[in-house]
């Protein structure tokens, strides 16, 4: 007996507040933009990997390789961002795959994004049932910051900047991860995941997005295999200009399905800023 899964899930997880959340980061005096493509039909193999490893400081110069630079002075703040896309098929099988990376490391507003990637993959195992499509995908954001006060407070409005007494931008480290991955014979999936954290001001706030949506084949065919997701999040917010810590929320959520899938949707939201 066939097992036929249909679901949809929309996961949301938002941090505000007056005086709280991620204020974003400054882009460096000279910035970059990158943007690759891929386009692939083919009876066959694929095998396909994408990495992206992102650090950047307003204060305080980088360090090693993966080592933060210290936190040091009014404002100080790093940010860390990394995408991944791991793609890989088995035996043989009727493959169509496209992808789309874009990163763009200038100050960029809402609804825009610093990284931006897309993916789409139909397959079909032949020669008996033998091919396999592996695919996973995951964004990463996370930054930490000491207190701002003054102009070093980033934000536009004239109600919320350092030109108002006694107002200032918290200390705060805030991290959040998401993902999806397929491991299928047959299968008809589409990702999209993107990330804003390089911001004109901390009035367009820090937002990171993962999807996944699984569905048939055609025909009534429907894809076939294991589909799962996660996000997992930690969020630590001071208060005014203090050193102490006054929020800490952790979370994580995952789900798994197998079988036989005709619609699975799911889509995970974080945003965080002191206005939104």
């Amino acid at each position: 007996m066939k097992k036929y899964i249909i679901t949809a899930i929309t996961l949301y997880f938002l941090v505000t507040g007056v005086t709280l959340a991620d204020p974003g980061m400054k882009p460096v005096d000279e910035t970059q933009g990158i943007k690759v493509s891929t386009s692939v039909q083919v009876v066959g193999r694929i095998t396909s990997e994408v990495t992206m490893d992102w650090r950047t400081s307003n204060e305080q110069p980088l360090t090693g390789e993966d080592s933060p630079p210290p936190l040091a002075g009014d404002g100080s703040a790093v940010y860390s961002a990394t995408y991944s896309e791991d793609t890989i098929s088995t035996g043989q099988g009727i493959l169509a795959y496209d992808t789309s990376m874009d990163i763009e490391t200038g100050a960029v507003t809402t609804p825009l994004s610093n990284i931006k990637a897309e993916k789409e993959i139909f397959y079909a195992t032949t020669n008996g049932g033998s091919g396999r499509i592996y695919s996973s995908s995951t964004i990463f954001v996370g930054g930490s910051g000491l207190a701002a006060t003054g102009e070093n407070v980033r934000s536009i409005c004239p109600f919320t900047t350092g030109n108002q007494a006694g107002v200032a931008s918290p200390a705060f480290s805030n991290s959040i991860e998401m993902g999806s991955t397929i491991d299928m014979d047959y299968a008809n999936v589409v990702t999209r995941s993107d990330a804003r954290f390089i911001t004109v001001a901390a009035d367009f706030p820090v937002e990171v997005n993962h999807a996944i949506a699984v569905g048939t084949l055609g025909n009534g065919v429907p894809s076939s295999g294991t589909v799962s997701a996660f996000t997992d999040a930690v969020i630590r917010e001071g208060r005014d200009e203090s050193t102490g810590l006054y929020e800490e929320i952790k979370f994580s959520e995952s789900t798994s399905f197998s079988g036989d899938i005709e619609y699975f949707i799911k889509a995970m939201h974080y945003e965080s800023g002191p206005t939104r």
